[in-house]
């Protein structure tokens, strides 16, 4: 399932784009905290030798959620700096089509060696991360609905282009669809052979 929509025929209002990551992040985020309760042998379950295990994903994705909102923050706080001195947003939000590519299973990302698991953070602290960066990230919505969030954009060099806080937090939500699929497909024991590698970021 995508975590974003791509195909909306008509922009968005920064409302209304504000409404819809809102609920995207509280939903994936929700459904990821719902693995922090798996039994032992899911938990340490692993696609194959050499691939992470669910502790691993459920790692990599808080240590990658720290990096992010560090961004996504200080988008928001240029932002909301260059709306005080008087910049008018655009009249509708950024769209989030060119984070299409990632969604795909083909797609690899060399994520940095600081958002690799190395199994130093307990699933107790695994949940109480999580439920921060779910606060942050609903916090940071507001941003998005006010349309200073539009008014800075940052290079991502994974995507190749500059994203406003939007895109950003529309990278968050895709970023967690992606490592949910994948511990489905870990839990399941229906991981193909080519997903069997090292996942991606």
């Amino acid at each position: 399932m995508s975590a974003v929509s791509h195909s909306t025929p008509a922009p968005l209002s920064h409302r209304e784009a504000a409404e819809r990551v809102r609920a995207e992040l509280a939903r994936r985020f929700a459904e990821l905290e719902g693995w922090l309760d798996a039994p032992p042998a899911t938990w340490n379950a692993r696609a194959s030798e050499g691939g992470w295990s669910v502790a691993e994903i459920c790692e990599h994705v808080v240590l990658a959620n720290r990096f992010l909102l560090l961004l996504a923050q200080k988008i928001a706080g240029r932002g909301a700096r260059r709306a005080a001195r008087g910049l008018t947003p655009p009249p509708q939000a950024s769209d989030l089509s060119l984070l299409a590519a990632l969604e795909s299973r083909e797609f690899r990302w060399s994520r940095p060696d600081h958002m690799a698991p190395g199994g130093r953070i307990g699933r107790g602290e695994l949940r109480t991360q999580l439920m921060e960066q779910r606060e942050q990230c609903s916090s940071l919505t507001t941003a998005v609905g006010s349309g200073a969030g539009a008014l800075h954009r940052i290079r991502m060099t994974v995507v190749g282009e500059r994203l406003d806080l939007h895109q950003m937090l529309g990278f968050v939500a895709m970023h967690l669809a992606r490592h949910l699929e994948q511990i489905e497909r870990i839990a399941a024991g229906a991981d193909s052979p080519r997903a069997a590698r090292e996942p991606p970021a």
